[in-house]
Parts: C-alpha cells; structure tokens; sequence
C-alpha cells in the first residue's frame, strides 16, 4: 500500500461498494494517476477496452509516475493481487456452474445475460476414462 496514497485506497474501496458510478469508473486512468505517489507505477490488469477520459501526460510527467499493463498478469502478480484482496476483504460476485453447462453460460455469455463471473466448479469434471 505504499505506492498508494489513501485518497486511491479510498478510491479502490468506494468502487468495490459500488458508490463511485457505473462500469467506466473502473477505468479512469486520467483522473486516478494523480493519485498515484511520485516514482511509482500503477499497472493496469485486464483493462481491455479504451480508457475514458484518456491519461494527460501531465499527470504522469510531474510526478514520474509509470504505468504498465497486462492482460492477465503472472503467477506472482495474481498471487500478490488476491493476497492483498484477502487482507482488506475485497471480494468478487460470482456464478458457480458445472463444467457440463459451459455452453449455455457461453450462451448467455453472448446474450450478455451475465451478471457475474463464472467459475466452473472443478468437482463436476469427468475423470478420463
């Protein structure tokens, strides 16, 4: 928490309790870097879309801040994530499905009839015969 200041911590928290807005929020680059302590990176994890409003270089340049980004992380990054989610109770909604109904959540998927992720609840997968 450190490369954090607490107003981005406050931030982080208002979004999972869902009192800073709808959807883009989650993906405000240009009004949260300034949040961001000087000579730090925030990395941005699974943000696939555009970001809006788009980062001015200012708040970046003034505090030599960096931002990096991946789609998926790694190994140790997740781990760090989830280990940081588990110490400050931040937690996601989900849909547990078998594995036999993945192409109907697909469907749904599709529909955009989701309002969860799924997780496939390994216990229902066939052993090999």
């Amino acid at each position: 928490m450190a490369d954090l200041t607490p107003e981005f911590y406050l931030r982080a928290m208002s979004l999972k309790a869902g009192s800073a807005g709808e959807g883009k929020d989650t993906q405000r680059l240009g009004a949260d870097a300034v949040l961001l302590r000087r000579d730090r990176t925030m990395a941005m994890v699974g943000v696939l879309t555009e970001l809006d409003p788009p980062p001015a270089g200012y708040n970046l340049i003034l505090g030599r801040k960096s931002v990096a980004g991946s789609a998926i992380g790694g190994l140790k990054e997740t781990q760090e994530m989830m280990d940081v989610c588990a110490e400050h109770n931040i937690v996601s909604d989900v849909e547990m499905i078998a594995s036999q109904d993945f192409n109907r959540a697909y469907q749904r998927l599709v529909m955009n009839d989701v309002n969860y992720r799924f997780v496939i609840d390994m216990a229902t997968l066939k052993a090999p015969s």
